[in-house]
């Protein structure tokens, strides 16, 4: 028991420290379900579930809770080719950005002014010049930009849908469907604005630091004048942007509620036509639309402000920045050239404070979907995924079909009562076992702890007599086959569906499995037979076919363990005879 409580606390420690804070009852219940392994692999296969290893240290890929500032790192230096170069490129803007209004106090104090010919085709080929470098550039930047947001979009994609294969099936179903498309787009939405957005107003603001400088480089009285104008500006949109903050957030939030309902909407059409709930659900769905709308509504009055203030602090700040030089000069402190320069660099500056805010106005975007994205890459990985044992003896075996759970308790959600409570059943190799209760007296649960789907809260499965998280994967997955309620195709050959792309199952063995499932007629029917191309979720076929398809499915890798789950509801008497006599013969 102490050596239980102490993995128990190596498990927590090893979290807290990376950020992740997960109760000690938390951690039990996950052991609980590990038992039968060793306590030393128990928990390391638990810090694995979690990307950790064994030592407590970060696996690559970890994703912990990150704040505004870590998400900016992560946006701006993930990519340290593409960051090193949009700073080369920032550099190189500042170049014509610093000369021309150099150029501009030379034009007017020598040519104007002073009437020095000389002084004219000079400055209008430095300007012409300086304006070349700066749409070469910019053009530049912007081509990187684009390659950088299409990497990340790629690669978070990527990351986003392995997490969603490689976690639990209950978090799966507790996120939904819809909402994982919801959140998916939120995604997308972050490396469009992460990506593409964030870099190129961050360069423009950090370069109103150097145009600022160059102010006070031109006259100290009018740098001072400029930095209380951003002063006064600034104050004012933080005021907005926080208000801001939370109408994005709220927007976000009904945007994933309002896609992942239209989507479940969607997906039970037919239950809803049958039970005559179209007047419910469309009454539920505008609740959630008005709801969303309200949100746009919000968001949009505090974009209005937050494009306002900006437009207007740039007339009211470069006014009052140009009647303070149009005063110098009266006084005779500076030339009319200066006060023309700094004009031009504090413009490039009101643009920065503008990008400022423009930047702000991202960062929210961009933090705000990252909450609704994030819980999906950091959710713990399926102990399925991982083998403990992997030796080359032991992938050629074969299980011989044999399966117990000893004492397992096992509930749904944050229930403290069991569903199941110290279950013990052997089933031996080669036998025929038929669970028979009420609805919810747990017949599919004990049917998805048997095959991984769900792990007990305590006790253990065994296969053979061995603890199912200590066989490999690779054996597991292939001697034990599930046949769930409900079938569904994907678009692909019926061969694809049949096989899930698995090269190794040959042709013989995929026509025995549609002969013993009743279903290769009916394959052998459509144009192109095995190849035939579905592209819908049923591919028209009825239901008793997409269940014999099912089987096919479970039946065409020759497992040595087969379980269906309610698989012939939709047959038929005598198809269902003659699917289990098949059943039967296969040995």
């Amino acid at each position: 028991m102490n050596q239980e409580v102490s993995q128990v606390a190596r498990v927590v420690n090893a979290l807290s420290s990376q950020g992740r804070n997960v109760t000690e009852e938390v951690i039990e219940r996950q052991l609980g379900g590990l038992q039968g392994l060793p306590p030393d692999v128990a928990a390391d296969l638990l810090l694995r579930t979690y990307s950790l290893a064994p030592d407590g240290t970060a696996l690559p890929g970890f994703e912990p809770d990150r704040s505004s500032r870590e998400i900016i790192s992560k946006l701006l230096f993930g990519s340290k080719s593409a960051s090193l170069y949009i700073l080369v490129v920032s550099i190189v803007l500042l170049v014509p950005g610093i000369t021309v209004p150099l150029l501009m106090r030379i034009f007017v104090d020598r040519f104007i002014v002073g009437l020095d010919s000389t002084w004219g085709p000079v400055t209008a080929l430095g300007i012409l010049i300086a304006t070349i470098i700066a749409a070469a550039a910019v053009s530049l930047q912007y081509a990187v930009l684009r390659r950088l947001r299409i990497r990340m979009e790629r690669s978070a994609t990527i990351d986003f849908t392995w997490s969603i294969l490689t976690m639990k099936v209950l978090a799966l179903q507790n996120f939904g469907s819809g909402e994982l498309i919801g959140r998916l787009q939120a995604l997308r939405n972050y490396c469009q604005m992460g990506g593409y957005v964030l870099p190129l107003q961050l360069a423009t603001a950090l370069t109103s630091i150097i145009f600022i400088l160059m102010i006070f480089l031109l006259d100290v009285f009018m740098g001072v004048a400029a930095v209380v104008i951003l002063l006064i500006l600034w104050i004012a949109i933080i005021r907005i942007l926080r208000r801001r903050s939370r109408a994005q957030r709220g927007y976000d939030v009904q945007w994933v509620q309002l896609n992942g309902f239209t989507s479940d909407v969607i997906s039970s059409a037919e239950s809803i036509k049958a039970a005559a709930w179209e007047q419910f659900a469309f009454s539920r769905w505008s609740i959630i639309r008005q709801q969303f709308s309200t949100s746009i509504s919000k968001l949009g009055i505090a974009d209005q402000y937050t494009g306002t203030v900006p437009v207007l602090g740039q007339s009211l700040g470069l006014g009052a920045f140009l009647a303070i030089g149009v005063a110098q000069v009266f006084v005779g402190t500076v030339s009319l050239g200066t006060v023309v320069a700094a004009q031009a660099y504090m413009v490039s500056v009101l643009l920065g404070f503008a990008s400022v805010a423009k930047f702000a106005v991202v960062l929210q975007t961009v933090t705000s979907a990252e909450k609704e994205f994030g819980p999906v890459l950091r959710e713990p990985l399926d102990a399925e995924m991982l083998t403990v044992t992997d030796s080359d003896e032991a992938s050629t075996q074969r299980l011989s079909g044999q399966v117990s759970l000893h004492e397992v308790n096992f509930g749904y959600g944050d229930s403290p009562d069991p569903l199941l409570r110290d279950l013990s059943l052997q089933i031996a190799a080669g036998c025929r076992v038929a669970l028979v209760g009420p609805s919810g007296s747990g017949k599919t649960t004990i049917a998805k702890l048997m095959t991984g789907e769900l792990r007990p809260w305590s006790g253990y499965v065994s296969l053979d007599g061995v603890p199912r998280l200590a066989v490999p994967r690779d054996r597991r997955t292939r001697d034990i086959a599930y046949v769930p309620q409900t079938a569904a195709l994907f678009p692909g050959t019926i061969r694809d569906n049949l096989t899930l792309w698995d090269d190794s199952i040959t042709d013989d063995a995929l026509e025995r499995a549609a002969r013993d499932a009743c279903i290769e007629e009916t394959i052998l029917g459509r144009p192109g037979a095995y190849f035939h191309q579905v592209v819908s979720a049923d591919g028209g076929f009825s239901g008793g076919e997409l269940q014999r398809l099912s089987i096919a499915r479970a039946l065409a890798g020759d497992p040595r363990i087969i379980v269906l789950d309610e698989a012939t509801s939709a047959l038929d008497t005598v198809i269902e005879a003659a699917v289990e006599a098949n059943l039967r013969e296969r040995k």
